[in-house]
């Protein structure tokens, strides 16, 4: 936000603005990156028709950003100073970074998912309702890459309260 507000012509209600407007566009990019992302095995049947896999998987991620960057209130929160499309982002960004650990096995993904999950749960309540689904889905691709192990669930783990460090500052001022 400081960047922004360093511009000239930048007043603090016009930077906020803009600032949702840019979490609103990115959550629409990184939907559109999940949802193109996501294999389909198709049956002998699908195989032979005439749509090929990388054709229809852009069209599903084309399909699945317009629906959300039409939605109502998603366009309401986006084109205002409005915390929702930030919190957003960080919900698909933190699901993005899983699909790319699951992807290329690098545990840095897994680290920066977990990190970018924990500063969400300081963010937005509703990421306390999907942990036990975010948690289920890091053990199944941890177990997918044959990387289940105590060592790296444990570097994950602290990944993860590192970004819970302003939700534990608060708890602890207010204690």
């Amino acid at each position: 936000c400081r960047t922004l507000a360093a511009l000239p012509f930048a007043s603090a209600g016009y930077t906020l603005n803009l600032f949702s407007a840019l979490c609103g566009a990115a959550a629409v990019w990184l939907l559109y990156r999940i949802v193109s992302n996501i294999e389909h095995n198709r049956t002998f049947d699908e195989s032979m028709s005439r749509f090929n896999a990388p054709f229809v998987q852009a069209l599903s991620g084309a399909f699945a950003a317009l629906l959300l960057a039409t939605c109502v209130p998603f366009w309401l929160v986006s084109t205002r100073a409005h915390p929702a499309s930030c919190d957003t982002l960080l919900l698909l960004l933190a699901f993005h970074l899983l699909m790319r650990f699951a992807a290329t096995g690098k545990l840095m993904h897994a680290c920066l998912s977990a990190f970018v999950y924990g500063l969400g749960v300081t963010e937005l309540a509703t990421m306390i309702v999907l942990a036990p689904l975010y948690g289920l889905m890091m053990l199944y691709v941890l177990w997918r890459t044959e990387r289940l192990n105590p060592r790296v669930i444990a570097a994950i783990l602290a990944c993860g309260v590192v970004g819970l460090t302003p939700y534990i500052a608060c708890a602890l001022q207010n204690w």
